[in-house]
């Protein structure tokens, strides 16, 4: 996918290993931009293909690897010797971060010092290196139960997210907040439901094509009436690269953006468009549902449209097919 319009810079990048990181990461280094990729690894070692993706990152001339932790007391000195080498970075894009709804609950000390205190830190070195613009990887799980679709501004109500990652997450966006400033410009942006090729293997969709293509039978908390508003992956980069060139324009120093697609799927729906895209009968069982889990999402995407000037374009449909495609060649 090309995209246009970006002058030559350097970019900081957190989480370059993960999913969403790592494909960032590729557009720009494609584009000839330099990418300083910051990521300590740790989720590499449980997944493979993002150690796989790491090491094809360092095979591009731009990309210039640190392997380090966002709470690491010597981050800075690394950052600030990568900046004296290769010139003043303009834009950091933090989308390091520990990530899953399920079970976060029990796993809060965690959650909170990779999601909520490397933030702080992070945005600490930003101001050490002189870095004045940021996006800021923030999550759809924010808005908990609210009501369908979701809107940025949610006129006073407060939000209530279900899952201690939903809520790491709206505290990180209070610290970004608090970070800028008649100088420092940032956009957070709330993705829905990503999903594409290279897409973690313990999300529901890599784990339902590969039950469908062994025949298995499928998992499904809840009665599979439950809804996602699926983006995919190609969706997300465009608007990340209409993000950065919005953020030299915007008059406020603080957008806050949904990136969805505004439709709503049901798992039930998801199952029977992966069962059809694989000719296969599905067999589910139902368990119990997840607390931590919403019950639905969608995204009111009208602002993504006025201010970022994007829509989304890749259909359910075809997302999922794209992805099936690549994994059966």
């Amino acid at each position: 996918m090309a995209y246009s319009g970006l002058f030559v810079m350097m970019i900081l990048l957190t989480g370059a290993a993960g999913f969403i990181g790592s494909s960032i990461a590729k557009t720009f280094l494609e584009q000839g931009q330099t990418v300083i990729g910051v990521d300590n690894l740790s989720i590499a070692r449980e997944d493979e293909t993002r150690a796989l993706a790491w090491e094809n990152l360092k095979n591009y001339h731009g990309f210039i690897p640190v392997q380090e932790d966002l709470n690491s007391p010597v981050l800075h000195l690394s950052l600030q010797e990568a900046q004296d080498e290769f010139g003043q970075i303009e834009i950091a894009l933090h989308f390091a971060a520990i990530p899953g709804v399920r079970n976060s609950q029990l796993r809060k000390e965690e959650y909170y010092r990779n999601n909520v205190e490397a933030t702080e830190n992070f945005l600490t070195i930003l101001d050490f290196l002189g870095v004045q613009r940021l996006i800021f990887a923030s999550s759809s799980s924010v808005y908990g139960h609210a009501q369908t679709p979701f809107h940025e501004n949610t006129n006073g109500i407060k939000l209530l997210p279900c899952s201690y990652y939903g809520q790491t997450k709206l505290i990180g966006e209070k610290l970004i907040r608090q970070w800028t400033n008649e100088r420092k410009r940032a956009i957070i942006i709330r993705p829905f439901s990503v999903y594409g090729s290279n897409m973690r293997p313990d999300l529901a969709i890599p784990i339902f094509i590969r039950a469908l293509q062994l025949e298995d039978t499928l998992e499904v908390f809840g009665d599979g009436s439950t809804t996602r508003d699926y983006t995919h992956i190609d969706d997300l980069l465009r608007a990340i690269h209409l993000a950065i060139k919005c953020l030299t324009m915007i008059q406020n120093n603080l957008e806050i953006i949904n990136v969805g697609t505004g439709r709503q799927t049901s798992i039930a729906q998801l199952i029977q468009l992966l069962a059809g895209c694989l000719r296969v009968e599905p067999k589910i069982t139902f368990l119990q549902p997840n607390k931590e889990e919403m019950l639905v999402t969608e995204a009111n995407t009208s602002k993504a449209r006025n201010v970022l000037g994007f829509e989304a374009q890749i259909t359910i449909h075809d997302g999922l097919s794209e992805m099936i495609d690549r994994w059966s060649a």
